[in-house]
């Protein structure tokens, strides 16, 4: 499928996702409630944000080489951005080009980083919904908690194997090569190689890189919670915390899916309107609710891109560091 195919298959699957979001939607109550959002929520919210962009930039550097704190967070913030406009997450890929331009940080070394932080994201949310929905449900839901479980053993086990995990993948993605006649290509044997060099470094990893990792998560995790809890607020909605963690657990765990969305708009509605609904909010509520956080989030990380690309593009002219590695 051509770039262009992907582009109009993604517009049409999130457009198909948000209608079915507003169709539930009284558009005159949302209206009401939006002009009434309360700005001192929504100042703590945006406060929340900046934390979140620290915390994951500061677990990050934690497993890069030669890149700056500051550099970290601004390649941070302009590819939160890019992720959540781009299909298919391509946005992801920023961030190792974004650190070579402006330190020289290895491209590859970045991407194996980067699969390993969002692994260790996704199965701290996995645990987190499966706990809040144990401690709203009982035992009343065993097959989705279940399921919930098996999902974060799965991605615990990946975490503890990660390496070998990898390289399985790397594995598959040479024998793609090979059926698509493209391993022979400079290019892609280059590839394959430093992603073979950057796993090879990767074993190097101090105990205290891994504790960073494992904390940076959980404080990450936590302060999402808080940005999700302000939002609600400042839109007049205060869920039992229970709830709070569910629904916006399931919106990350779908808006982190590679599906061919334009961003995550229509997979974070989905998921927090299915796991909001699920824990007991009235459907019209947990539409409201989905699509202001989508809106506001998206906002706040416009907010903190363009300063970052300004600062970026201007590291990247003093370094010099224009040449692909």
């Amino acid at each position: 499928m051509g770039r262009g195919a992907r582009i109009a298959l993604g517009l049409a699957v999130s457009g198909g996702l948000l209608a079915l979001v507003l169709w539930p939607l009284d558009l005159a109550q949302a209206w009401a409630r939006a002009r009434a959002a309360s700005p001192a929520a929504l100042g703590l919210a945006l406060g929340a944000s900046l934390l979140v962009l620290i915390a994951r930039s500061v677990r990050f550097h934690a497993l890069t080489a030669g890149a700056t704190r500051g550099q970290v967070i601004a390649a941070i913030a302009v590819q939160n951005f890019l992720l959540r406009i781009t299909p298919l997450r391509a946005g992801e890929l920023s961030l190792p080009w974004l650190l070579r331009q402006a330190s020289g940080e290895s491209a590859a070394r970045t991407l194996v980083a980067l699969v390993l932080v969002r692994l260790a994201d996704l199965c701290v949310l996995l645990v987190a919904a499966m706990a809040a929905g144990l401690a709203w449900f009982g035992a009343g839901e065993g097959g989705t908690l279940v399921a919930l479980a098996v999902g974060a053993v799965a991605l615990l086990l990946a975490l503890i194997r990660f390496r070998q995990v990898v390289r399985l993948l790397l594995r598959l993605a040479r024998g793609t090569a090979s059926l698509a006649r493209v391993h022979d290509k400079a290019v892609v044997r280059k590839v394959f190689s430093r992603l073979d060099e950057a796993l090879a470094d990767g074993e190097r990893l101090s105990r205290r890189q891994w504790l960073t990792v494992a904390i940076g998560t959980l404080v990450v995790a936590t302060l999402q919670f808080a940005l999700f809890a302000a939002l609600l607020a400042a839109f007049g909605s205060t869920p039992d915390l229970r709830q709070l963690v569910v629904g916006a657990s399931l919106a990350q765990i779908t808006g982190a899916l590679p599906v061919t969305t334009v961003g995550s708009f229509g997979t974070h509605e989905a998921g927090w309107i299915g796991g909001f609904v699920w824990v007991g909010m009235p459907l019209q509520e947990a539409a409201l609710t989905a699509v202001a956080t989508q809106v506001v989030t998206l906002a706040f990380a416009g907010l903190f891109a363009a300063p970052a690309a300004w600062r970026l593009a201007a590291t990247s002219r003093r370094a010099g560091h224009l040449s692909p590695r």
